[in-house]
């Protein structure tokens, strides 16, 4: 559980950076941040189930396997996890894509949301998770 909580603790991590991100108007990279705190969020839900894994992909076919499919966690913010790595893609890889302040801001919003899902499974009693 020690680690479930420290991925959590990261996720939230990547939520204030996002926001100094935004604060700066540094918009890809708030939009890359806040991709960052659902992937720890989702890493810290498949951890509760004593799985680690390796790869980006592998944490989200685990988070779909264990929370999605099982309709623990909302399909409609599972699904903005799933946009968001391509967002994240996009920012840190494709020098032209450029995103703006309000998608920069929405992607926050949808972050949180996010994260207080997991915290929500997390703080759960166990027959729940």
């Amino acid at each position: 559980m020690v680690e479930t909580i420290l991925l959590l603790d990261e996720a939230k991590e990547r939520i204030i950076n996002g926001k100094i991100l935004l604060k700066n108007e540094r918009y890809n990279l708030c939009v890359s941040e806040t991709y960052y705190a659902m992937f720890y969020g989702a890493k810290a839900l498949v951890n509760l189930k004593n799985i680690t894994p390796k790869t980006h992909t592998g944490t989200m076919s685990e988070f779909s396997k264990y929370y999605v499919k099982t309709k623990i966690f909302p399909i409609n913010l599972a699904r903005k996890y799933f946009q968001f790595e391509e967002n994240r893609n996009k920012a840190d890889y494709d020098v032209i894509v450029q995103f703006n302040k309000s998608k920069a801001e929405s992607s926050i919003e949808d972050a949180i949301f996010f994260i207080k899902e997991c915290e929500r499974i997390i703080n759960a009693p166990l027959t729940e998770q």
